[in-house]
């Protein structure tokens, strides 16, 4: 049977206490009772347990009777009330009174808390408490809870580390606390009653507003934004805010709740990290020489322009893609080459293409870490020497053949240095007649 709790609002009666102190009622009266009872009946041992309980102590806190006996009854206690309840109780018992009065609030199953007048009387001889318990005043207990959740809001209002205001449906501020004055560099009390464009940057405050009115309208419950603040000092700041409108019991805009983070600084440094990004992409792009990152199964990450137009490939098809896409039969070289990277730089010369077609490179090939010193990419750049390559081979060429024919000559022919008159070539003709070897000499 539920209990109608709405009874349990007057003061508990002692006659009843002391009937079941002193035994009055058998165990089936003593059972009935308790079932039937609209007060909060209860049998406690000395040990902090319930032994007993009326069914009215579910319909008033929504715990089930073997979840009440279950713990400690002192763990449904307040725990602002805990140490008075236990003074309270020891003090009037050592004064030798027969009934024990006493008020303390019990939490409900939902974590409110509802309050309670105790009538007990305590057996020592058999270690128990009798005792009876009615709810005082629920709408007292409302409008305590009611306190201490505006006092919760209102501490973690003055408290937090990041900005926080109240402010009408029209803009004004109504309470603003420590964080977002500091942020703006002004005192509280003077930015209590401006108007939020006051301290905005002119080129956000439609943005804002326009945000503002789709939310009084109905069109969302609050709004993300980022945007310009103005201190005191003319400063721009840069803040990152959360707004919410709170409204009334009918319905009707009451206040608009925000929460602002100042990331003027992350902001700079982002810009400035940009900024680094595209001055190095700048650099990167017109190079003249061939700019590269594959990562470590040689995937391509980056490729600059250079890099496309030598190899006529789109970034979009290159990216995503290894050097097998772009030359298998030069893969297996590349990917050494790569290889070799991950152990530190060193400078190598390789090609591209096939017969008539091959491009000759001087390349510098570094590895990559990321911001935890892991190895994660390659880098190459490569500059094109092909026509300084082909010079070279058409040099040595010219030179062997000089060298032959010179050693071919019939004629003593003797190469000196000019300055030092030291001989540096003799042909054989030459050496045969001083006695040297022909070719050249030391």
């Amino acid at each position: 049977m539920a209990a109608d709790v709405s009874s349990l609002r007057h003061p508990p009666d002692a006659g009843i206490v002391e009937a079941l102190a002193e035994g009055r009622l058998d165990h089936d009266g003593l059972e009935r009772f308790f079932e039937l009872s609209e007060d909060l009946l209860c049998i406690a041992g000395f040990d902090g347990y319930f032994r007993h309980l009326s069914s009215s102590w579910s319909a008033l806190l929504g715990f089930t009777v073997a979840e009440l006996t279950a713990v400690e009854f002192d763990s449904f206690v307040h725990p602002d009330d805990r140490e008075r309840t236990a003074r309270q109780f020891a003090e009037q018992v050592a004064s030798g009174v027969k009934g024990i009065r006493f008020d303390n609030r019990y939490r409900h199953k939902d974590g409110s808390y509802r309050s309670l007048s105790w009538n007990a009387i305590p057996d020592a001889d058999r270690g128990l408490v009798y005792a009876m318990a009615r709810w005082i005043d629920p709408q007292l207990d409302a409008q305590r809870a009611l306190r201490e959740s505006e006092e919760r809001f209102r501490s973690a209002f003055e408290d937090a580390l990041v900005g926080m205001c109240l402010a009408s449906p029209s803009g004004e501020f109504l309470q603003v606390n420590s964080t977002f004055a500091t942020m703006l560099g002004r005192p509280r009390d003077e930015l209590v009653g401006m108007h939020f464009s006051d301290v905005t940057h002119p080129d956000d405050v439609d943005r804002n507003l326009a945000s503002v009115r789709a939310v009084v309208a109905g069109e969302a419950t609050g709004f993300h934004d980022e945007k310009r603040y103005l201190r005191a000092d003319g400063v721009e700041i840069i803040a990152s805010l959360a707004t919410t409108l709170v409204r009334d019991a009918h319905g009707e805009p009451s206040h608009f709740v925000t929460q602002l983070l100042d990331v003027t600084q992350e902001r700079a440094a982002a810009a400035e990290l940009a900024a680094s990004a595209a001055t190095l992409d700048a650099i990167v792009q017109n190079s003249q020489s061939l700019v590269y990152v594959k990562d470590l199964n040689g995937v391509y990450l980056l490729a600059n322009r250079p890099f496309l137009e030598a190899f006529s490939v789109s970034e979009r098809d290159l990216i995503g893609r290894d050097d097998l896409w772009l030359d298998a039969d030069l893969e297996p070289v590349w990917r050494v080459n790569d290889l070799r990277a991950r152990d530190g730089a060193y400078r190598l010369e390789e090609w591209s293409g096939h017969g008539a077609s091959r491009h000759w490179y001087e390349s510098v090939k570094f590895p990559l870490y990321d911001g935890a010193g892991v190895l994660y990419a390659t880098c190459g750049v490569s500059l094109e020497v092909t026509e300084l390559h082909r010079q070279r081979e058409e040099a040595d060429r010219a030179a062997a053949f000089s060298a032959a024919v010179l050693a071919a000559s019939p004629d003593a022919i003797v190469v000196d240095e000019l300055i030092s008159g030291r001989s540096v070539y003799a042909s054989r003709m030459a050496a045969e007649i001083v006695g040297e070897t022909a070719g050249v000499t030391d």
